[in-house]
C-alpha cells in the first residue's frame, strides 16, 4: 500500500521525493496502476483540516480503513484540540466516526513540583501512522509546563502522541520531551532543552513496530529523532501520572556544529534499507535549514551515527523529504491517499490489478545468404531462399488475476527499415509482420510458438550491414478480470532481437575498406554566358575489403545541373545516380557497387552543365568522395576539384555601302552653262538631287558575355583637295550608341525631297520607247581600254568627317549600328570631269573591359574598310529597233507560259492553294 503524509509546512519538500524513492529502493512506476478515473472520497468536518495526514489502517480480521488527521478540528469543549477520524472502506467513500482521546487539559502533583498539559491547539492529526492494529495520531504543539513554587518550566510545545487500538478501546500516550527541568537551567547555552520540541511534526513505524518521531524543535531548534517500541509505549503508559518511562525510548544526540543551528532536524522522517544488511533499519530525516537553508537528508544507523549526509546545493531552498511519503509492500497491488485538507476531503485512488508478463524472443545471430535452406512457391516458378526460425516464448503472473488470458502478440520484422524495405519476410504470408491471438494460463510455465521466416534476395535491398531488428510487443486483448477494475499489463510488453547478414569480410567479419580517389575535367575554363559543360572525369578504385553501399558523391557548385554519369563497366554503363540538397548545395550520388568488392577499379565520366556564373568568383569547386556503410575506414579522401572561370566576348565590326558602286553623268553642257547642277533654292533649302551614298556600321556582340565601355571611330573622306566631293547630310547612331562629329553634318540645313524624272526617263509603253541612254562618249585621253584608274578617296590623304560612339555596355546577342548619309556634290565633281574615284571609309573599335569579377581572356578590337566606287561617264541617245522589244517581250511571254505549265504539271497548285479552294473545286 501506498501511505501519504499530508504536512501543510512541508509542501516544499516535494525536490526530495525522487531521492528518497532511489535510496529506498522504491520502484515509483509501481503506482503507475492506479484508476484515476474514480476515486472513492470522504469528507470532514468544515475547516478542520480533515486529510492534513492520513494512513490505511488494516485490523486484525482483515478489515481495511483509512485513519484521517484534522489538526484543526473542534473538541468538545469548543477548542481546537485538532482530531482524528476511522474511516471504514468503500468502494465509493462513506462517512468517517472519530477516534476517541482524552482532549482535556490535565495536572499533576508530584511533592511540592505540579504538572500539567495545555491541549487547546495541539494540532491532534497533524501527523498519523498505523501499525498492524495499532494508530498513532500525534499533537506536536501540545504545550507542557512545570511548576516548583516560584520556578516553572515555561509553557512551551513539546508536543505528545496517543497511541489507539480501536478494536480493544486501549488508549496510551508517548511524550519523550517532557521532563522537569526549568527554565534557568538552560540560561546561556540552551543545551538538551527539550523544551520546543514538537514532537510528533513526523512519524512512520518500522516493520518491526518501533514508533518514529520527528521533532524539529528539540534541543533549541536543533531538532532530534525519537523512537520506542510500540508495545513498550502500550505496557509502560499509566493514567496516574503524566510522567513516566518507556524502556526502550531513544533520542537523537545533540549537536554543537554551526551548520545545524535552527537547522529543523526531524521536519519528516522515513525508515528503509541503506547499508545493504536487510536485518538492520536505518532512519532518514530531512534536515531543512541545514547549513543556513541549504538543506540535508541524513541517513543514521540504530546507534544514531550518521550514514550519509545529503546536502542540499542553493541556498534559500530548503530541501527536506517528502510532501508525500510513500510505502509499498512487495508483488501486493497498492493504492493511493491523497489528502485535500484546504478542502476537508480525502480521495482515494484504487490500485488496478497487474497482469506480469515475461516474453522471451529467439533469432539466430546471424544470416548466410548463401545458404538457401527454403523453397518459396510462385506461380509460376520456385525460388530456394535463405530461411531462419523465430521462436516466441510468453508467461504471465500476478496478483489476484483470472486463470487463463487471452494476448495479443504482435510480431514485427526489420522492424526498422520502411515496410516496402524490409530485408527479411515471413514465409508463409510474405509479410513482415503478423499478430497472434493466444490465449496463456497464468503462472511461471512459458507458452511457445515458433515461426519461419525468409532473407529476401540480395538484389532486391541495399542495406546489408545495419541489424535486422525483430520486434515482440504483448498486449491484453480483454479488460481482464470480472471486477470494478480493469487489468493493466506489466513487465516484458515490448521485446526485440536483432540478427544480422554475414558478410565477405574475412575471419573478423569486419570489412575495411581503403576507398581512393581521383579526378581531373575537360572544359576548363568556364565562360560566363556561355553553354559549359564539364566532363569530370572521376577514377575510383578499393584497395581493402569490400565497400558496402558504395557511392561517388559529388557536391556540385551553385548554378550547375547534374546530366549523367556513365562508367567502364560492360553492361552496367549508365550508373543510377540521385540528386538531392544538402547545406543549401546540390549533391549527386552515383552507385558504385553493394558492395564495391576488393580491387574494384571504376572510371566514371560524370557531364555538368553550369550556368549563372557572373556571381561564382574567379573559380568554382567540386569536393568529390566515396562514401561507404562500412564502420571502419568507410569513406576516401575529400577530393577537391578547382575548375577556373573566365569572361570572353566576341563583338565584330561589320560595314557596308549603298550603293556598293554609283554610276552618274554630269548634266548636259547647256546646264553646265546656265546654272549650278545641283538645283538648290537658297531659300527653301532642299535639292532635287538623288545621288546619295550612305555608308554603315554594325556592331555585333556574339557573347557569350557583355561588353563595358565600347568606343567606335569612322573616319569618312568627305574633301577632295580643292572642293567638296560628298555632302554629309547625317550621322546617326542607333540602339543606344551616342555619337558625336566634326565638323558637324549637313552645314547648310539641306533638305533632301523626291527625284524629278526627267520626260523621256518613264516610257509609257515598253513599245514605245525606242532609245535608250548609253555611255558612248570616251575622251581621248582615256584610251582604248575605257574609263581611266579611279582615285582613292581614304583619310590618309584627304580632308575626313570624324565621327566618334561609345556604349556603356553591349549584351550579348546585342547590335548596334552606325548609319553616315551623303550625296555628291556636283560643284566639286563637276571641277574633275570624268574623273573616278574610290572613296574609302574605315572603322574601327575596342572595348575597355568586361563587366565581370574574372578575369578576361581578351578584350575585343578590330576595324572595317568600306569602298564606294564613283564612276563618272557622260551619256548620249541611242536609237534602240523596234524589233529587238517586240522580240523580248515575246520570248518573255513565252517563258512564263512554259513556267506555268511545268508547274500546272508537278501539281504546284493544288499543293498550294487554301483549304476553301479545294473543297469549292470538290462540291
Amino acid at each position: 500500500m501506498i501511505r501519504t503524509q499530508c504536512l501543510l509546512p512541508a509542501l516544499w519538500l516535494l525536490g526530495w521525493i525522487h531521492l528518497l524513492v532511489v535510496l529506498g529502493g522504491v520502484p515509483s512506476a509501481w503506482a503507475l496502476n492506479l484508476d484515476a478515473a474514480q476515486p472513492a472520497l470522504y469528507m470532514g468536518p468544515d475547516g478542520s483540516h480533515f486529510g492534513f495526514a492520513l494512513d490505511f489502517y488494516q485490523d486484525d480480521y482483515g478489515g481495511i480503513g483509512i485513519v484521517v488527521g484534522a489538526p484543526r478540528a473542534v473538541g468538545r469543549a469548543g477548542e481546537e484540540t485538532g482530531g482524528v477520524f476511522l474511516c471504514p472502506w468503500a468502494a465509493k467513500g462513506s462517512n468517517c466516526s472519530t477516534l476517541k482521546f482524552d482532549l482535556d487539559d490535565k495536572n499533576n502533583s508530584v511533592g511540592v513540583i505540579i504538572f500539567k498539559t495545555f491541549k487547546a491547539n495541539q494540532g491532534l492529526g497533524a501527523s498519523v501512522v498505523s501499525w498492524k492494529d495499532i494508530i498513532v495520531a500525534c499533537a506536536p504543539w501540545q504545550h507542557w509546563n512545570v511548576l516548583e513554587l516560584t520556578e516553572e518550566a515555561g509553557k512551551t510545545p513539546v508536543g505528545s502522541c496517543f497511541v489507539a487500538q480501536p478494536k480493544s478501546g486501549r488508549r496510551a500516550e508517548f511524550a519523550p520531551c517532557r521532563e522537569t527541568a526549568m527554565n534557568q537551567l538552560y540560561l546561556g547555552n540552551y543545551r538538551r532543552d527539550l523544551r520546543y520540541c514538537e514532537v510528533g511534526f513526523s512519524s512512520t513505524v518500522t516493520q518491526s513496530g518501533e514508533l518514529v518521531l520527528g521533532a524539529p524543535g528539540g534541543y533549541y531548534f536543533i531538532g532530534l529523532l525519537a523512537r520506542a517500541q510500540l508495545s513498550d509505549i502500550m505496557s509502560s503508559y499509566t493514567t496516574s501520572s503524566l510522567l513516566w518511562t518507556v524502556p526502550s525510548q531513544r533520542l537523537s544526540k545533540d549537536v554543537f556544529r554551526p551548520e545545524y543551528r535552527d537547522a529543523y532536524r526531524g521536519y519528516s522522517v522515513a525508515v528503509g534499507e541503506f547499508n545493504g544488511n536487510p536485518k538492520d533499519t536505518e532512519y532518514v530525516l530531512g534536515v531543512p535549514n541545514w547549513s543556513t537553508t541549504l538543506g540535508a537528508v541524513e541517513i543514521f544507523y540504530q546507534n544514531h551515527s550518521i550514514l550519509h549526509l545529503l546536502q542540499g546545493e542553493q541556498v534559500g531552498r530548503r530541501g527536506n523529504l517528502d510532501v508525500f511519503l510513500f510505502l509499498t509492500l512487495p508483488p501486493m497491488p497498492t493504492d493511493l491517499l491523497v489528502g485535500a485538507f484546504g478542502a476537508n476531503r480525502v480521495a482515494v485512488y484504487r490500485a488496478q490489478p497487474v497482469v506480469w508478463a515475461t516474453v522471451r524472443l529467439l533469432v539466430p545471430e546471424v544470416l548466410n545468404p548463401t545458404v538457401k535452406n527454403c523453397t518459396l512457391f510462385n506461380p509460376k516458378t520456385t525460388v530456394a531462399v535463405s530461411c531462419f526460425k523465430i521462436q516466441m516464448c510468453m508467461s504471465i503472473t500476478g496478483h489476484s488475476i483470472p486463470e487463463k488470458l487471452r494476448i495479443n502478440a504482435e510480431l514485427q520484422l526489420d522492424r526498422m527499415k520502411p515496410r516496402q524495405g524490409r530485408r527479411v519476410l515471413l514465409l508463409g504470408s510474405r509479410q513482415s509482420g503478423t499478430t497472434l491471438d493466444l490465449e496463456l494460463s497464468s503462472g511461471n510455465v512459458p507458452f511457445c510458438h515458433d515461426t519461419e521466416a525468409f532473407l529476401r534476395d540480395e538484389a532486391e535491398f541495399r542495406d546489408k550491414l545495419s541489424p535486422i531488428v525483430i520486434s515482440l510487443n504483448v498486449s491484453l486483448k480483454s479488460k481482464g478480470a470480472e471486477g470494478p477494475l480493469p487489468l493493466i499489463l506489466k513487465g516484458d510488453t515490448h521485446v526485440q532481437e536483432q540478427t544480422r547478414i554475414i558478410l565477405d569480410c574475412g575471419e573478423d567479419d569486419l570489412c575495411v575498406p581503403q576507398l581512393q580517389l581521383n579526378a581531373s575535367v575537360e572544359g576548363s575554363p568556364l565562360v560566363i554566358g556561355a553553354d559549359n559543360v564539364l566532363k569530370l572525369q572521376v577514377d575510383t578504385s578499393n584497395e581493402g575489403e569490400g565497400a558496402y553501399e558504395a557511392e561517388l558523391a559529388v557536391h556540385l557548385p551553385q548554378g550547375s545541373h547534374f546530366m549523367q554519369a556513365l562508367s567502364d563497366i560492360k553492361n552496367f554503363e549508365k550508373l543510377l545516380c540521385i540528386q538531392k540538397k544538402e547545406n543549401e548545395s546540390q549533391l549527386v550520388l552515383c552507385e558504385l557497387g553493394n558492395p564495391m568488392k576488393k580491387d574494384a577499379r571504376i572510371r566514371v565520366l560524370m557531364l555538368v552543365s553550369i550556368g549563372n556564373l557572373e556571381e561564382a568568383g574567379d573559380s568554382v569547386s567540386f569536393m568529390l568522395q566515396i562514401k561507404s556503410k562500412n564502420r571502419q575506414n568507410p569513406n576516401s579522401e575529400a577530393f577537391l576539384l578547382e575548375v577556373p572561370v573566365r569572361a570572353k566576348a566576341l563583338v565584330e565590326l561589320f560595314g557596308n555601302s549603298f550603293p556598293a558602286t554609283l554610276v552618274f553623268s554630269p548634266p548636259p553642257e547647256e546646264t553646265l552653262r546656265n546654272k549650278d547642277p545641283t538645283t538648290v533654292n537658297r531659300n527653301t533649302h532642299k535639292t532635287e538631287d538623288t545621288s546619295k551614298v550612305e555608308h554603315a556600321f554594325e556592331l555585333h556582340n556574339q557573347g557569350p558575355g557583355a561588353v563595358s565601355g565600347l568606343q567606335l571611330w569612322v573616319g569618312f573622306p568627305s574633301r577632295s583637295e580643292n572642293d567638296d566631293l560628298l555632302y554629309v547630310l547625317d550621322v546617326q547612331g542607333h540602339e543606344g550608341l551616342q555619337c558625336s562629329v566634326q565638323p558637324p553634318p549637313n552645314p547648310f540645313n539641306l533638305k533632301v525631297g523626291q527625284p524629278t524624272p526627267a520626260p523621256s526617263s518613264t516610257p509609257a509603253h515598253p513599245f514605245q520607247h525606242e532609245r535608250e541612254r548609253r555611255s558612248a562618249f570616251i575622251p581621248e585621253h582615256l584610251g582604248p581600254s575605257g574609263l581611266q584608274e579611279p582615285t582613292l578617296l581614304n583619310c590618309d590623304a584627304w580632308p575626313c568627317t570624324w565621327v566618334e560612339c561609345e556604349l556603356k555596355q553591349m549584351e550579348r546577342g546585342q547590335r548596334a549600328m552606325l548609319t553616315i548619309s551623303t550625296m555628291l556634290w556636283m560643284p566639286g565633281l563637276l571641277k574633275r570631269p570624268l574623273e573616278q574615284f574610290v572613296l574609302q571609309s574605315k572603322a574601327w573599335f575596342n572595348v575597355s573591359g568586361l563587366p565581370y569579377d574574372v578575369p578576361a581572356e581578351s578584350l575585343p578590337h578590330g576595324d572595317v574598310v568600306v569602298e564606294t566606287k564613283l564612276l563618272q561617264v557622260r551619256l548620249e541617245e541611242t536609237e534602240i529597233p523596234t524589233w529587238w522589244v517586240v522580240v523580248g517581250v515575246i520570248g518573255g511571254l513565252l517563258l512564263l507560259i512554259l513556267l506555268i505549265l511545268v508547274m500546272w504539271k508537278v501539281g504546284f497548285f493544288k499543293r498550294n492553294r487554301p483549304p476553301l479552294e479545294e473543297e469549292e473545286e470538290e462540291e
